[in-house]
């Protein structure tokens, strides 16, 4: 069990640094851009971004409802 979270942290930490280099990426393509160039661009990725969002939080959605399920029906059986 130590492994599994030692694992989930390590995802994380990557994750996170992941969308920090992407962060500094982006915002160094802004500075780049004249002033409503920098404004679509900022947009276009501010879309992409909160649209995986939306698919990573319905994505736990239904691993979360899986797992009620799973916990509630297969759980009282003694499993």
């Amino acid at each position: 069990m130590q492994l599994v979270r030692l694992a989930a942290i390590g995802v994380a930490l990557l994750v996170i640094a992941g969308g920090y280099v992407q962060e500094i990426r982006r915002l160094a393509v802004i500075k780049r851009l004249g002033g409503r160039e920098a404004l679509a661009y900022y947009e276009r990725t501010r879309t992409r971004t909160e649209r995986l969002l939306t698919f990573v939080t319905a994505g736990l959605v239904l691993l979360a409802v899986a797992g009620a399920v799973w916990a509630f029906v297969l759980g009282s059986r003694g499993w």
